[in-house]
């Protein structure tokens, strides 16, 4: 696991490798606009303190799970704790593209939300409901046309 420096934010405290210093005030304001995307959604004055990790490798992933993960996990949360992929380092560590960082941002200070409020994981159809549902939507330019003899 790489050597974490720490910046703290009034809601959050945020372990990055000390390597990607020059990035941290980029990262913060992600963090910051996914935080106030939660606290609107669940209409909370505030979510209690939680920790980011950022992670730069499969391997230290893996670690901190406690289990091998697939590509396509780039981040996790457990109880106040996030841990989550780098951007720089999410396109290299998982079937996502970078933009996909601050999605999977979002749904995970989501869980922390949704737990904090409800004292439970479960249902877990919930859980990931809630945070699938206010992660940003992708658009498409194609739009799809259903001949109404087929409706």
């Amino acid at each position: 696991m790489s050597i974490k420096k720490y910046v703290e934010l009034n809601f959050c405290k945020v372990y990055y490798d000390p390597h990607y210093s020059n990035r941290i005030n980029l990262w913060k304001n992600l963090i910051i606009k996914a935080y106030l995307k939660n606290k609107e959604f669940f209409n909370i004055k505030k979510i209690p303190k939680f920790r980011i990790i950022f992670v730069y490798s499969r391997k230290e992933m893996n670690k901190l799970w406690g289990a091998k993960t697939a590509n396509y996990v780039s981040g996790f949360s457990k109880r106040t704790k996030i841990v989550i992929f780098s951007p720089d380092s999410i396109e290299k560590n998982t079937c996502w593209k970078k933009p996909e960082f601050y999605s999977t941002l979002i749904h995970e200070i989501n869980h922390i939300s949704f737990v904090n409020i409800t004292g439970t994981y479960r249902p877990l159809w919930l859980l990931e409901g809630t945070a699938s549902y206010i992660q940003p939507k992708k658009k498409t330019s194609k739009k799809l046309i259903i001949p109404l003899s087929l409706l």
